[in-house]
């Protein structure tokens, strides 16, 4: 069904940092959020399938040797730290009753015993196999390779491991290499390998690569169709499945990762021909995808990068906009630097002297870039005058620095995009007429970017609006057996524009909408969760202490 109001169950309210008003916003954990989640990428993966020439689900596993494991230590009644087994790493802490940690020891210990061990997901294990495939493949076949993965753990005895979707665009890399199957070991096979190959059989060249970049379990590959690639993904995007709270700790949960900018390549990489889109053929497109035609919007990351989007954006004058997104080519100049990171290192400097002798101390040619940045450094602390400062603690305190960093290289990345693209954009224009332009650019291209975020909230909000009157209108249509049309609506009605305070939580409990929002929710993840039965016998995990 049409949700009008936040598709989450567990919507939150927050301040605008810049304006100060509240907000409704989704809360990025529950079952409602991970099955958007699971939809966009999705939808990235098969728009990645449909540019690449082919496409490899991939399974890796570990071998008993070789898995990552912790070990528990009781620190309380009932609460554990989790610390890895070979290196005592701090990874987390976790409460489970002796119940629920007799129940998890007998699943662990099914097949195999781990002797006070406990397997655990590493992300780390496959940042460093997409590192060495990379390098095999750069180094042998001067080719780059794309991808979308997940860890996840064995709804049985949770044990860890990968499956990647690995976006090929060399057709020569399926070519049979020299190597063989027998050259790795027997257990490392896949059960197709198993009952149908032998030691002489040849590996493809990539199958080749892959197996020499995983030597620490066994492997199962198979290819994937052009624009199929939704099916795979949806049953292992879903982190919704229960399992001990212990695997829900941060440094051992289950996880994606994806190459930047996934999908990105079917909408168009040059930047001119995008530019030269108008604003509903930019904004969504329509591509022939799973035996049909659909329509799609355009990633956000990709809006940005082509229609960069600087903080504050909607409180900021048309002349403040120009200054902030101007401001990487006079810091870039006055550090002598053209590297981002470098300059950003050379601002929180020179921020410390700065700040140390006073406002009138700093160069007049970078005052304003100066106090526009401390505007925005301001949002995030509790400083809003220069002159409460605390100055010694933000000089030894490594959060407060890595905030000013992190929030300076935003800003200088943002004005560099802006000034590349307007630079393009100038470019263009200036070869249709055939003659030197003579109007600032990065005025122009302001111009450009101002219409269309101006177009997109207007989009947004007419977006909005239709999903509001297609609830209320099925709500008068619709009938149950508890309530009629007329009192779902009279019950719904006070929060269709949210433009007066309301409790979130008397939201949930009160209206028909999230209640039937919900029940659809949780009956869409149920039809796409793997393993549904052994799951079911899961649940004695999600039992709350």
């Amino acid at each position: 069904m049409n949700y009008p109001f936040v598709s989450c169950l567990e919507p939150q309210r927050i301040k605008n940092k810049y304006t100060g008003e509240e907000m409704v916003v989704a809360c990025k954990h529950c079952v409602a959020c991970e099955q958007l989640r699971n939809f966009k990428y999705s939808n990235l993966c098969d728009f990645e399938s449909l540019t690449a020439k082919k496409t490899v689900f991939l399974t890796l596993t570990f071998d008993d040797k070789f898995v990552p494991q912790f070990r528990f230590y009781k620190v309380g009644d009932d609460e554990y730290i989790m610390r890895d087994a070979d290196t005592g790493e701090y990874l987390g802490r976790t409460l489970m009753t002796p119940q629920l940690m007799n129940e998890y020891q007998k699943r662990v210990n099914y097949r195999i015993n781990y002797k006070g061990r406990f397997p655990y997901l590493s992300k780390r294990e496959l940042q460093l196999f997409m590192k060495r495939l990379r390098k095999y493949l750069d180094k042998y076949e001067g080719q780059k390779i794309r991808f979308f993965a997940t860890g996840e753990y064995g709804p049985l005895s949770f044990r860890p491991h990968f499956h990647i979707l690995l976006f090929v665009d060399d057709p020569s890399l399926f070519l049979p290499s020299v190597h063989t199957l027998g050259e790795y070991p027997y257990p490392y096979w896949s059960k197709y390998q198993k009952a149908h190959c032998g030691k002489g059989t040849l590996l493809s060249k990539l199958e080749y690569y892959i197996r020499e970049s995983w030597p620490f379990g066994g492997i199962d590959a198979q290819s994937v169709e052009q624009g199929s690639c939704s099916s795979y993904v949806a049953g292992y995007v879903n982190s919704s499945v229960p399992l001990p709270s212990c695997l829900k700790v941060d440094a051992v949960k289950s996880f994606s990762q994806h190459s930047r900018f996934l999908g990105r390549k079917i909408f168009g990489t040059e930047l001119i021909p995008l530019l030269k889109l108008k604003f509903t053929e930019f904004v969504q497109r329509s591509f022939f995808c799973r035996g049909r035609y659909d329509n799609f919007r355009t990633p956000s990351e990709m809006l940005h990068s082509v229609y960069p989007q600087c903080k504050g954006f909607a409180l900021l004058s048309h002349e403040q906009r120009f200054r902030v997104y101007t401001i990487w080519s006079r810091l870039r100049y006055y550090f002598n630097s053209d590297k981002k990171a470098d300059v950003a290192r050379s601002l929180v400097t020179s921020f410390y002297s700065w700040l140390d002798t006073g406002i009138l101390r700093v160069p007049e040619r970078v005052r304003e870039d100066f106090l526009l940045i401390y505007t925005e450094l301001s949002q995030n602390l509790n400083y809003k005058r220069i002159d409460r400062f605390d100055y010694d603690k933000f000089r030894h305190d490594d959060d407060l620095n890595n905030q000013l960093f992190q929030c300076v290289y935003s800003i200088l990345l943002c004005s560099s995009v802006f000034e590349h693209n307007a630079k393009l954009w100038k470019s263009y224009l200036c070869s249709l007429s055939l003659m030197w332009c003579d109007f600032d650019r990065n005025e122009l291209f302001l111009r450009k970017v101002e219409r269309f975020w101006k177009n997109y909230e207007y989009l947004n909000l007419v977006d909005w609006y239709r999903k509001q009157e297609i609830y209320f209108d099925k709500s008068y249509s619709r009938k149950s057996d508890f309530l009629d049309g007329k009192e779902r609506l009279s019950g719904d009605i006070k929060y269709f524009y949210n433009n007066v305070p309301y409790d979130v939580e008397q939201f949930k409990k009160r209206t028909f909408a999230y209640k039937a929002y919900s029940a659809n929710v949780r009956f869409m993840a149920r039809q796409r969760m793997k393993h549904k039965e052994q799951n079911d016998k899961n649940m004695i995990f999600e039992t709350n202490i």
